[in-house]
């Protein structure tokens, strides 16, 4: 999981690779999990390296989680917006299952209506192939707590019990396979970058320098949103802090 994924399992939850890889013994016939481990990395797997990454990593997530980051995004392209921008580009890293890339989606709509001339751009990638396949897809079983309600209306359609992203906000995301252990090598820069709860279970190896890599993803100024409970304290100095009302996020320093 480290090599692959940067994710570290503490010692005292090894519990969690046999309570959730126990299912790909049989479809991968294997005897036990040693044989399991044995198979990803003697054979260098990638399809069963890929299963249990899948099953292994946190896809916890939901539709305008953290409602503040949504209101600083809505300024932040304002401020592009009067700074003269006419194409801004976002990058959701580690989307999961694509709440977080389409409620950019519909700020970016929102943000159309009052200024139809600008070009905005979503790029959302995730390490997870499944995962990347049901974000694709746009279909939920359900919206969570912190979605506006008059938002299921006008994003969503009903379909046997489930909620539909309509197609022209799926259409707004373009989703990719993408391992952020390569940030490094990314080969482009955004305006704005969404990557929250990701580094969070990096060990200080692994994050500190992944922050570090990551400021080279962002156009000078360019703004890095992170999860609540993380912080860029002794990561780096290629950020500063910022603010838009009581909600913090960082900058890409010049």
């Amino acid at each position: 999981m480290l090599e692959h994924s940067g994710v570290l399992i503490p010692r005292e939850k090894s519990y969690l690779f046999e309570n959730r890889l126990r299912p790909l013994l049989r479809r991968y016939q294997c005897a036990s999990l040693d044989d399991l481990f044995a198979r990803a990395v003697g054979e260098d797997d990638a399809e069963l390296v890929g299963a249990v990454i899948e099953l292994m990593t946190t896809h916890e997530t939901s539709f305008y989680r953290d409602p503040p980051a949504f209101v600083a995004l809505a300024a932040e392209f304002e401020r592009l917006h009067q700074a003269g921008k006419q194409e801004i580009n976002v990058w959701s890293a580690a989307c999961s299952t694509g709440e977080e890339p389409y409620s950019i989606a519909f700020v970016v709509d929102q943000f159309r209506r009052r200024r139809p001339g600008i070009n905005i751009n979503i790029l959302a990638s995730d390490i997870a192939d499944e995962t990347l396949a049901r974000a694709r897809a746009g279909v939920y079983f359900n919206l969570g707590s912190y979605l506006p309600n008059e938002y299921e209306g006008r994003y969503f359609t009903r379909r046997e019990r489930r909620w539909v992203v309509v197609e022209n906000i799926r259409n707004m995301v373009q989703f990719e396979h993408f391992n952020l252990l390569d940030v490094k090598r990314r080969g482009r820069t955004f305006d704005i970058v969404f990557c929250r709860n990701v580094a969070l279970y990096f060990p200080d190896e692994i994050r500190l320098p992944f922050f570090h890599d990551l400021a080279g993803c962002l156009k000078s100024e360019g703004m890095l949103v992170v999860g609540s409970s993380e912080s860029m304290y002794r990561a780096t100095n290629r950020y500063h802090r910022a603010r838009h009302g009581e909600f913090f996020y960082y900058r890409r320093a010049n």
